[in-house]
Order: structure tokens, then C-alpha cells, then sequence
């Protein structure tokens, strides 16, 4: 029997070119359960052991050294790579090793007591002499034969599948697993089998978020930290994810095939921890710390400069940055061939106003070790895999700024082609509670004086939307932060969102940062403000009073309204609201209201199509050959008609359709409705009927 999922759910909907208008502008679209008791794609070894990650490995009478374990590039079912695991041992007795592949699922979406799940495991095996090997899927208190044990050569690669119920454990939770178990008899025995695209699949429904309805895209930092990261993840649709580690990053890419990764790498020094060696430590800490110590930068006391768990490395000893291009063309196959490697703390400001360094004098010295790491470091993962560099440029967002009225470039100009984006970390606001070593801070940056529009040095708000801006073909993370317990928290949460929604292009993102322990916001925090559904933009930033260089007030078109943003620091501006929309708190406001807007102040006006839509099955439960109907409402909620509308309900595995009303155009796995118009207000039924196979 499988059980259906009786309750409301959110579907994707398209209105001309409006995607996922629902609620205040957020949808989710139901997608077959594909994925979603995760086991593995055999593509991540952030510890480079050669055995994939979030897997077991349990030796059964047999040394380590019988079996020698790697990722295959070459050899795989799919993906990037494959576990490749090789038997070569002569002993006296028999042993075995026994590979276990496990369910991960989400806390909102696990799997049910008893439920049918589909167990697949693509395999490859070859020269197994005096040795088998089988696989088997099992739960708690069943175990059902995928392959018989055997010493047959595969000829190339094979799928193994089943069916069986995923039954509770002690701990009332359902999970499954499949077990790959290598035999080997006493005396000389050999083998080699490789495995990939573990997974497990389910005949009910989940919702998939769809994108922000503004054209924002969101990014996310901290998933690596997230023991139920499946959850973050299907609560909304993060589009950047940086930093993923293990299970998590072969997860969400088999779930989110389109989502952007960018693997972690710390710029300035050896990361002190056991767990970031071979992965964010491009510069082994162990072996620095215990034979190189010389490597290390020392400040104006003779001090070791540490920071952020990491001690300062000298960037002008070619070896460092030999490690650090070394240690990147080892990692980057090793976490699936990433575009970007997030580059942490650029730090391009240690001369004599902070460390002061004796080796380094001036700051125009460390600044040409720091183009000299990218030149030598980026150019060989760019020509090697076409990874380029994701860098927070916190420090300085100026630092790669083309000059300006016959300005002089920024250093970093130089080495652009090696960098794919920027992470503004801070940007445009700054914020964050006191500490044991840090007073709270609360502020947002000043625009700039028209003097300094070729500093790189300075930050400004100039500088960060120069930047944000100046580079269309390379993303952008506007990363602000905020005290949440500060009055003024809104009011710059509200600046910061609307100035991102100026300055955005195609290959924008957005990660808010409030600054608080997590428990307060455990997903990530994406306020109402962040869903506005104010369409796509229509035409560039303007600035209606001043200029880039300058300053003064923006405002960008959207589709269905309009964003008015003064980041200035010093002056008030009056504006007169074009259109008959809401505001942000939901308030209506009048065409040709004159409003206020003082110093670092954004506001949002508009008026669009808001389509909620809800689905629900005429039962709880169904066996195979028996049917099941749906019912799809949809209302439209906002203040404009939607024109075109288009609703897509995906098949999912294992039924089939037997009508729908009105009759739904079939594409691929998707009904697919289209509503010419749906006025303000208005509301309507779709059904279907699907037989469960």
C-alpha cells in the first residue's frame, strides 16, 4: 500500500512572464519523491581517504590495506565519479568488507512507517578470483537479495533494483539501506567492483520551492553546519550553496540539479581544525604548524597573527603558494568538479595600519603577494578544471574595480579572469552582537565622497554596488548583516533588500545574515520582505537625482511595480509613487502620493497577479491498482489580473493519468493547464485521475 499525502501544498505557476506568483509571491512545486531518502552518488571525499563520504566501511577479519578505495573519474554509471573499490590481499583466513549505503531524510518529510520504497544501486565489477561479492537492500528485521553473491564479471555496468517497506527502528524512525559485502577466501584473492548513483525512491509527492518571485536568487553559507539539511533545502529554493560537505552536497545536487556549489577554501592561513584538513586548509596546518612553522606571518611584536581559527601564512614564499595550487587541483575532483571555489578572507589589508609585518613594510607589498597567489593559484585551476575563484571581498569590495575618469585600476583588475564572482559579506549594512572579544556593531556604510571614487581602499556603498554591478557575467552575493535586537533592525533589513532589487542582474543572489544564534532563525532568515512579488525588472538602475559617481536617489522598474532606494547618508529625498500598489507592509497606496525617503531608506510599491494554489487527493491511501483523484484550486490574491497563467502538476513515479478536467495538456511527466485570465479575486478548480501502478 502506499501512502498518499493528504494536505495543502503549493504548486508552481507561471503568469506570462511572472514565475511563481502565491501567498505574498512565493510557490512550490510538487516533484516525484525522487531523491529523497538519499543514500549516495559516490562523488565526495573531503578527507581523502578514497572511501565517499557519510558511508560505512566495516572490515570483517581483514586488514585496511586488503582493499584499496578511491573515486573513479574515469569509470562511472553517472555524475562525476564513481567508488571504486579494488581487492588484492593473500591471508590465511576468509574475511570481508562491507560497504553500507544509508537513508537520509528530512525531519519534514520522512519516510513513512512501512512505506514502499524503490532501492537502486548502479554497479560495475570485474577479476574477482577466490572472492564474491552481493548486494542487498535492507530495513529493520528484513533484508531482500538485490545480487546473489557471485564472482561473475559484470561486462560493463549494471542496475540493481528493488522494492520493500521501509519499517521503524527502535528509535520509530523508517530507513533503509543497501549493503554491498566483498567475500574474500583464505589464500591469494582479487577483485575489483565500482559503485554509483545509490538511491531510493518513493511514489509520493514533495514540494520543491520555486524561485524568489522578484528575480533575486537565494545563496546559503552554513549547510555544511545543518543536520537536517534536507529540510533547509526544501524549504525554499537556494540556488548558491556554499561550503556543503559530504552526503549533504551529493544530496541537495541529485535534488537541485540546477543549484550552483562553490567548495570552501580559507585564503589567508592554515584552518587549525582536524575536520577542515585536505578541504577548506589548503595549507595542511599539521605539517605547517609542526615543520614550517617559518611559513607563518608574524606581526610588528614577533606575534603570530591569529584569527578566525587560522594563523596568517606569508604569501611571498612561492612554496605556500605552490601548497595552496597543489592542495585546490587535489580537492576540486574530489568534491565533484565545483564552478567556484569560495574564497574566504581576502584579506589585502595587513600592512603598517594593523599587523604591520616587518617582511611587508608597506601594503602595497603584501597587495602584490596577494595578485601573485592569484596568478600562479588561479590560473592553474582555471586551466586545469575552469574552476574560478567565488572571493569575499569584505575587506575590500573596491579591489577589483576597474578606474574610473582615468582613475588607475585596483590590483585586483589584474587578476579578474581567475575570479567567477563576489561574496559581499557585510555588505551595504553591518551588524552583529557583542562578544566576548567584540562590541556590538550596527551601521551602514556611508555612499562615498565623489574625492575618493577611485579608492579601492575605501568601503562605500559606492564601491559595493560598482562592483555588484560592473561585472554582469560574474555572480554577485549581497550578504548584509544585522543585529536583530537593534529598533533600527527593519529599517535596515528594508534598505538592504531594496537595494540589492536595484542593482540586481541576471546573476544576482542574496544571503541575509541576521546576525543571531540560529535557533531564532534555523533555515537561514528570509523575511516577507524578500518575497515582494514584484515581477522580473524592466530596464537598468536609475539614479532620477544624481549620478553612480556621485550618488543620489535610484529607482528600477519592475514588471508589476516599482523599488526607490536613497543610500545616501546625508540627504532626504521626495518622491511621488507612479502607480496604485501595496507598500511593504501590505498597505495601499495612492498613484501620486508624495513620499519621504531619508538617509539609507528603500521602499517597494506594486500591484500584481498572487496566485495561491492548493492540491489535495480524494484519499489518505491507496493500493496498487486502485485510483486516486486530485483537486488543484487556484486563486488570485493580488491586486492585478494574471494573464496566461500556467499550471504544472507533475506525474508522480508509479501512476498513471486517467483523465483530467478540463483536459490537461501532457508533457513529458507534467499536466499542464494554461487560464487565459484570472482576475483579481477570482477562483477556479482543476482535477485529475491517476491510477497507482
Amino acid at each position: 500500500m502506499i501512502a498518499m499525502r493528504r494536505c495543502w501544498k503549493r504548486w508552481a505557476v507561471s503568469c506570462g512572464l511572472a514565475v511563481g506568483l502565491t501567498g505574498i509571491g512565493y510557490t512550490q512545486n510538487a516533484v516525484a519523491l525522487d531523491y529523497m531518502a538519499h543514500l549516495g552518488s559516490c562523488e565526495v571525499d573531503f578527507n581523502r581517504d578514497g572511501r565517499v563520504d557519510s558511508v560505512s566501511f566495516v572490515l570483517e577479519g581483514v586488514a585496511d590495506t586488503d582493499f584499496v578505495c578511491s573515486l573513479d573519474h574515469t569509470t562511472r554509471y553517472a555524475g562525476t565519479a564513481s567508488q571504486r573499490i579494488r581487492l588484492q590481499r593473500n591471508a590465511p583466513q576468509a574475511g570481508a568488507l562491507r560497504v553500507t549505503f544509508w537513508s537520509h531524510t528530512s525531519s519534514n518529510m520522512p519516510l513513512r512507517p512501512n512505506e514502499a520504497v524503490r532501492l537502486r544501486i548502479a554497479y560495475r565489477a570485474q577479476g574477482f578470483s577466490n572472492a564474491t561479492y552481493e548486494i542487498f537492500a535492507s530495513t529493520e528485521g528484513l533484508r531482500t537479495t538485490m545480487v546473489a553473491p557471485t564472482a561473475q564479471s559484470t561486462n560493463g555496468w549494471q542496475v540493481a533494483e528493488v522494492t520493500l517497506p521501509a519499517r521503524p527502528d527502535s528509535s520509530g524512525a523508517a530507513r533503509v539501506y543497501i549493503n554491498v559485502r566483498i567475500a574474500a577466501q583464505a589464500g591469494a584473492a582479487i577483485g575489483e567492483i565500482w559503485l554509483d548513483e545509490v538511491r531510493a525512491l518513493s511514489a509520493g509527492t514533495m514540494a520543491h520551492p520555486t524561485p524568489l518571485p522578484n528575480g533575486l536568487k537565494l545563496a546559503i553559507s552554513y549547510l555544511d553546519k545543518e543536520s537536517d539539511w534536507l529540510r533547509v533545502l526544501h524549504n525554499y529554493r537556494w540556488q548558491l550553496v556554499v561550503g556543503a560537505r559530504e552526503h549533504r552536497l551529493s544530496g541537495f545536487r541529485q535534488t537541485y540539479p540546477g543549484t550552483l556549489y562553490a567548495a570552501y577554501a580559507y585564503f589567508t592561513g592554515p584552518v587549525i581544525h582536524a575536520w577542515a584538513r585536505h578541504n577548506d586548509d589548503i595549507y595542511n596546518f599539521d605539517d605547517v604548524w609542526n615543520n614550517r612553522r617559518h611559513w607563518l606571518l608574524r606581526d610588528r611584536n614577533n606575534n603570530l597573527i591569529f584569527y578566525d581559527d587560522t594563523y596568517y601564512i606569508d604569501l611571498g614564499i612561492p612554496e605556500v603558494r605552490q601548497r595552496a595550487r597543489e592542495s585546490l587541483l587535489d580537492l576540486i575532483p574530489r568534491v565533484g568538479f565545483p564552478q567556484y571555489i569560495f574564497l574566504d578572507n581576502l584579506d589585502v589589508h595587513v600592512g603598517p595600519q594593523r599587523y604591520a609585518p616587518p617582511n611587508y613594510p608597506t601594503n602595497d607589498l603584501w597587495v602584490q603577494q596577494v595578485v601573485s597567489w592569484f596568478q600562479q593559484v588561479g590560473s592553474a585551476i582555471r586551466n586545469a578544471y575552469g574552476t574560478r575563484f567565488l572571493v569575499n571581498v569584505a575587506w575590500s569590495p573596491g579591489f577589483f574595480l576597474r578606474g574610473v575618469n582615468g582613475g588607475q585600476d585596483a590590483p585586483g583588475a589584474a587578476v579578474i579572469d581567475y575570479v567567477g564572482g563576489f561574496w559581499i559579506e557585510h555588505a551595504f549594512c553591518f551588524g552583529y552582537n557583542a562578544t566576548a572579544t567584540n562590541q556590538p556593531r550596527n551601521y551602514t556604510l556611508p555612499y562615498g565622497s565623489v574625492h575618493e571614487v577611485n579608492n579601492w581602499r575605501a568601503w562605500t556603498l559606492r564601491n559595493e554596488i560598482r562592483i555588484a554591478t560592473e561585472y554582469p557575467d560574474k555572480i554577485v552575493v549581497i550578504n548584509p548583516s544585522f543585529d536583530w535586537e537593534q529598533p533600527n533592525f527593519r529599517q535596515k533589513l528594508r534598505f538592504s533588500i531594496a537595494l540589492t532589487l536595484a542593482i540586481q542582474h541576471a546573476n544576482t543572489y542574496i544571503s541575509l545574515d541576521p546576525r543571531h544564534p540560529r535557533r531564532i532563525h534555523p533555515e537561514g532568515y528570509i523575511p516577507p520582505e524578500l518575497l515582494i512579488p514584484l515581477g522580473n525588472p524592466v530596464g537598468p538602475m536609475q539614479f532620477v537625482q544624481g549620478n553612480l559617481l556621485e550618488g543620489g536617489l535610484i529607482v528600477r522598474q519592475y514588471q508589476y511595480g516599482v523599488v526607490v532606494v536613497n543610500p545616501m547618508h546625508d540627504r532626504t529625498y521626495t518622491y511621488t509613487v507612479p502607480i496604485r500598489g501595496y507598500n511593504w507592509d501590505r498597505q495601499i497606496v495612492d498613484a501620486g502620493t508624495q513620499i519621504q525617503l531619508p538617509p539609507h531608506t528603500g521602499m517597494v510599491f506594486y500591484a500584481a497577479p498572487e496566485m495561491r494554489i492548493a492540491i489535495r487527493a480524494s484519499r489518505q491511501s491507496v493500493r496498487p491498482g486502485e485510483e486516486v483523484s486530485y483537486k488543484v484550486e487556484y486563486f488570485n490574491d493580488g491586486l492585478a489580473a494574471a494573464q496566461n497563467v500556467q499550471i504544472r502538476v507533475p506525474l508522480p513515479e508509479g501512476m498513471q493519468l486517467i483523465g483530467s478536467v478540463p483536459a490537461a495538456t501532457v508533457e513529458g511527466r507534467e499536466l499542464v493547464w494554461t487560464i487565459p485570465n484570472v482576475a483579481a479575486g477570482e477562483r477556479g478548480v482543476l482535477s485529475f485521475r491517476v491510477r497507482v501502478q
